[in-house]
């Protein structure tokens, strides 16, 4: 069995058939990250500042990032594959890994530019 090519987002070219595809799962993958390490940074001011006597409204504003961070969490593990077009981290027995290198699905290799499996044939 073949490992995968290791394909890399930057190495992605606008012409690529896959690199509008993998663009907005980038961005989905950005904003995922962004809104989690800014939950966790908000959550230990919070911490901190909650022996102060923080009124409610600033720990309501918590608890919505936090519910925002789960709804970009959803998108980003739901984003579709390029090629089948079914959610590319996602199976039920697997979870909910993140850092998958190939489509749960259809075994596309992440940021794979193009079909590899096209040329083979």
């Amino acid at each position: 069995m073949n490992k995968p090519a290791n394909y890399r987002y930057r190495d992605l070219k606008p012409g690529d058939a896959y690199s509008e595809a993998w663009r907005r799962v980038y961005q989905r993958e950005c904003a995922f990250f962004s809104a989690m390490f800014a939950f966790v940074a908000g959550a230990g001011v919070g911490m901190v500042i909650d022996h102060f006597g923080v009124p409610l409204a600033a720990k309501m504003l918590i608890s919505l990032a936090g519910i925002c961070v789960f709804i970009l969490a959803l998108l980003y593990q739901y984003s579709p594959c390029p090629r089948c077009k079914r959610a590319y981290n996602r199976m039920w027995w697997y979870g909910g890994l993140v850092y998958r290198s190939t489509c749960a699905r259809c075994g596309l290799p992440k940021w794979a530019p193009d079909d590899p499996e096209k040329g083979e044939g």
